[in-house]
């Protein structure tokens, strides 16, 4: 073998050589890119979810059930949390606390179901609390959303 060819053969072993390095640190450029690819698409879906829910929260009312003290006696407070109208609103007591209800039936008669409740507006109920009753009510409230969804709510109120 003449020196030039055994020249060409070392400077083509080191290309090759400089091929493979160069290969492998492209191909782990690659897996990281298609990795940050992969993780940007989750975080879009996230994203696209988090738009979604806030959507349908624009239209679901968010109802809260308290029993405030109002001079001597306690109120049954029902409010609209949202700025969404919530309509057809009905309150029931639960269970064991049907017997021991401290609501006064003809007022529940009288003001349910409430057609409209407006956003931020709140229904007060008399409470006719005594020594015999429970120290937790819960109550079942239904409504409808203004996009005609119905949604269902348990409260658990305490003295």
């Amino acid at each position: 073998m003449a020196q030039f060819e055994l020249l060409s053969v070392i400077l083509s072993c080191i290309a090759v050589l400089l091929s493979a390095i160069v290969w492998n640190g492209q191909r782990k450029l690659q897996r990281e890119a298609n990795d940050l690819q992969r993780v940007t698409a989750d975080l879009s879906k996230k994203q696209l979810q988090l738009i979604k829910e806030q959507e349908q929260q624009k239209y679901s009312a968010k109802l809260a059930l308290s029993l405030v003290q109002d001079g001597r006696g306690y109120k049954l407070v029902l409010k609209n949390k949202s700025d969404v109208d919530a309509l057809a609103v009905d309150l029931r007591p639960l269970g064991n606390t049907v017997d021991n209800n401290f609501l006064i039936e003809s007022e529940l008669q009288e003001k349910l179901p409430i057609k409209r409740l407006r956003g931020s507006e709140e229904v007060r109920f008399i409470a006719a609390i005594s020594m015999g009753t429970p120290s937790v009510s819960e109550f079942h409230v239904t409504w409808q959303n203004s996009d005609g969804s119905t949604a269902v709510e348990n409260f658990s109120v305490s003295l």
